[in-house]
């Protein structure tokens, strides 16, 4: 039985091990790489379209409220709640 959570607890240590190792992306790239998913799944052109213009807001709000988007890894809770204060004020 013993042998079982050992190979189980592996697993999931090799898994966070490839979610570490993968390259960091700017919030640009995650977007494009989002939109190349969409497409692929199947969506709308028009629901594409609809998150390419929310992300576009979304990515503006972040710089005028100071985030830095080097790396989409290093986006806090704290920052989206920041963003949704600005919306929020914004109205």
């Amino acid at each position: 039985m013993t042998r079982r959570k050992e190979t189980k607890n592996v697993k999931v240590l090799e898994k966070l091990v490839q979610q570490k190792e993968q390259p960091s992306k700017s919030f640009v790239e995650a977007s494009e790489e989002f939109f190349k998913h969409c497409r692929i799944k199947g969506l709308s052109p028009d629901t594409v379209k609809f998150y390419q213009k929310e992300l576009k807001g979304l990515f503006r709000a972040l710089i005028e409220i100071e985030v830095q988007l080097k790396d989409v890894k290093t986006l806090k809770t704290q920052d989206v709640e920041s963003w949704v204060e600005f919306m929020l004020e914004q109205k």
